[in-house]
């Protein structure tokens, strides 16, 4: 169960290192990419959770792991075809 802190470390499972481990290597299987992903997104980043918090001090927080998600789902769905040189947001 994660902790409602957004400063928590997030828990993680030997799966979870395995799969960033042999990313890192080039050696991922399709199947624990997407594991790893999904993980990063919901998990690590809390992408679709609500930020706000009581103490202005960890809804900033939390943004800023929501942020990070969202950056990640966004270049999973951008047409990377349709990207110009120079322009870094899409």
């Amino acid at each position: 169960m994660k902790s409602e802190l957004p400063y928590a470390p997030t828990e993680y499972e030997p799966r979870h290192v395995s799969a960033v481990q042999l990313l890192e290597r080039g050696e991922c299987p399709p199947h624990l990419q997407q594991e790893f992903l999904r993980w990063l997104i919901e998990d690590v980043c809390r992408t679709y959770d609500m930020s706000f918090r009581s103490n202005p001090y960890q809804t900033a927080f939390a943004e800023g792991r929501r942020f990070s998600g969202n950056q990640v789902v966004k270049m999973m769905k951008i047409d990377a075809s349709k990207l110009t040189r120079g322009d870094e947001n899409g």
